[in-house]
């Protein structure tokens, strides 16, 4: 399974159809780059993949997204340089939001932070805390999906934000794509009862073993734009044609989050 991405930039369009091949590099070149001096099968077993995998796309193999986005967190690269080889290669862990424009229009809608109660208020409910996370960056790929432990949360609060109580989770995110909106180790809150897309809002989404909070925006032709806040650290917006939009599930709206100081 592969997912169809296209990125407008100066060298045009980019796909699944030709995500071995970029700006005169291809794929196999840069994972030659990333394995250097060491074995193809000890690559893999690093990676998590097969051998096979591996050697077929040393000899020109292409493959899926959610194998570049698995090579891509293994060995701390950019999916985008893996998948095209544009842009820087390592992951920059600093954040910045790009010059001109306002707040409101490199972050989109806000989110309203949260605090964690004694379980004792009146006024607490206990949230389930999943053990999987929620990538602003790549994509993690969970191996379970289970209750870790409870967070209690003010009802008052899941109120004001539009949060169902009997639907809400928690997720701890991991990356820096969503801020200043949404910080890596944030907690997010998602309501999986709201799992219909409402413009630009933020979400939790699934596509194959890979869990991402991003904000989406409904395209005209029926496709879907997914969009990251961080637009001065190097993460650039997708596109999903409608085709493929059944390959990527919403499982529910961030309302809002919970921030450890």
């Amino acid at each position: 399974m592969s997912l169809r991405v296209k990125k407008a930039s100066k060298a045009g369009v980019w796909n699944s159809e030709n995500i071995s091949e970029f700006d005169g590099a291809t794929f196999a070149d840069r994972l030659r780059s990333l394995i250097g001096e060491g074995s193809a099968n000890a690559f893999a077993k690093e990676c998590g993949i097969g051998g096979t995998s591996v050697r077929q796309y040393l000899s020109g193999g292409v493959p899926g997204l959610d194998k570049v986005i698995q090579i891509a967190r293994a060995k701390n690269v950019r999916v985008e340089w893996l998948a095209t080889g544009e842009g820087p290669r390592d992951i920059q862990p600093e954040y910045a939001i790009s010059s001109g424009g306002t707040k409101e229009e490199h972050m989109g809608p806000a989110l309203r932070q949260g605090a964690i109660l004694d379980e004792a208020s009146e006024d607490a409910i206990a949230l389930p805390r999943l053990t999987i996370e929620g990538s602003a960056g790549h994509g993690l790929i969970p191996t379970r999906e289970e209750i870790e432990d409870y967070l209690s949360v003010s009802r008052r609060y899941l109120r004001e934000v539009g949060i169902n109580p009997s639907y809400a989770h928690v997720l701890r995110l991991s990356g820096h794509s969503m801020a200043p909106t949404l910080l890596d180790k944030d907690l997010v809150i998602v309501d999986t009862s709201q799992n219909r897309v409402r413009d630009e809002e933020i979400y939790a989404l699934a596509y194959g073993d890979a869990v991402l909070v991003k904000r989406l925006q409904p395209q005209l032709d029926g496709g879907m734009k997914i969009i990251s806040d961080n637009k001065g650290g190097h993460y650039s917006d997708a596109y999903l044609p409608a085709s493929d939009r059944h390959q990527l599930r919403v499982v529910g709206r961030v309302g809002g989050f919970l921030r450890y100081i």
